[in-house]
């Protein structure tokens, strides 16, 4: 019976061989899907790359995903799918833009270090962290603004859930990030370690405090390089004052006044309507024979004034002044006639 199982274990181990290596012949690199596009394309079709993209390898995918400018089509994004020994067309792309927006491009030439090489560094950093994994899925792509590539390979188990992810410079091959999630045995809760937490990389207070620059040591006379006696001040410049400026309001003009030939005849200017006022009496209107007479024309003299004699009323009558008293003697009394006043007589005479 044990010589039977083993017999059976031989034959499994021998069948299972040939297709491990099969698998392993029909996968391929990143770098050999490029070529593979190039070869059929042209040159220009992978001139410029946005990204690349592989899953399920062990250690290498089946089938690379490439994502390529291309000024011909409307999205500037064209699609190349790739296999091994064939590249084919997949069509533009002209809904990545829209949706998120890619992070740059780079050339083959920028790229450094090829798939292969960098399953190798991701499965050492496995070991490190004591994880195991069943396959990998690959994605190739430039930091922000810049054109150093940068890998990303996620280590996934049988079950398709995420182990680990490790981000490595695809220039030099750095390991520029690890993020591992371990999970319980028995109730499934995820651990995570990220090496970029602020825990794993604590801050000193001199990285948080202010930065100081320290001054450059004196030259000595004849190195070439001039010495500076003080350090080069700030240029600042004051913005002038702010000032509003009021409106004046014309000045009389002087010299000469400009008249009117006399054949063109006096200007005559509406008087504006006053609007009544509460309360204020009506407007005196202005006496023509007080008025200036009109530019150009010849002055005309104010009407004669008549003078008319009011009679008194007949009760009234001028009385003649009394005659002064004379000196030394009685006053005189005069005559009680109607219309005549009598001199009052004085005390003591």
């Amino acid at each position: 019976m044990t010589r039977l199982y083993h017999i059976l274990t031989l034959l499994s181990i021998g069948l299972l061989l040939p297709c491990a290596k099969a698998s392993a012949q029909q996968s391929l690199s990143a770098q050999t899907a490029l070529d593979l596009v190039t070869g059929r394309f042209g040159p220009g079709a992978t001139q410029w790359v946005s990204e690349l993209r592989g899953s399920g390898g062990q250690p290498q995918p089946l089938q690379w995903d490439i994502l390529a400018y291309s000024p011909r089509s409307p999205g500037l994004l064209h699609r190349f799918s790739v296999v091994p020994g064939l590249a084919e067309d997949a069509g533009p792309d002209t809904q990545r833009y829209s949706g998120d927006v890619p992070k740059g491009y780079f050339t083959s030439t920028d790229l450094g270090l090829d798939s292969i090489a960098a399953f190798t560094i991701a499965e050492g950093e496995a070991r490190k962290a004591k994880l195991g994994f069943d396959s990998c899925d690959y994605y190739l792509s430039v930091r922000e603004y810049s054109r150093e590539t940068v890998w990303r390979l996620e280590l996934v188990d049988a079950l398709r859930r995420l182990v680990g992810s490790v981000y490595i410079s695809g220039s030099n091959g750095t390991v520029l990030r690890t993020v591992w999630i371990s999970r319980d045995s028995i109730t499934g809760f995820p651990t995570i370690r990220d090496s970029a937490s602020p825990e794993a990389m604590p801050y000193s207070p001199a990285e948080t405090g202010p930065t100081t620059i320290s001054q450059m040591p004196p030259q000595q006379p004849g190195s070439g390089i001039p010495q500076i006696s003080q350090p080069p001040q700030p240029i600042t410049q004051t913005p002038p004052p702010f000032s509003i400026t009021t409106p004046q309001p014309p000045q009389p003009r002087t010299g000469s006044i400009f008249r009117r030939p006399a054949s063109s005849g006096p200007t005559t200017v509406a008087p504006m309507p006053q609007q009544p006022i509460a309360g204020a009496t009506a407007p005196v209107a202005p006496d023509p024979a007080l008025q200036p007479a009109p530019t150009g024309s010849a002055a005309i003299p104010p009407p004669p004034i008549e003078t008319i004699p009011l009679p008194l009323p007949e009760s009234i009558t001028t009385a003649p002044a009394p005659a002064p008293a004379p000196t030394g003697g009685a006053p005189i009394k005069g005559t009680g006639s109607k219309g005549r006043i009598s001199a009052p007589s004085l005390p003591g005479q």
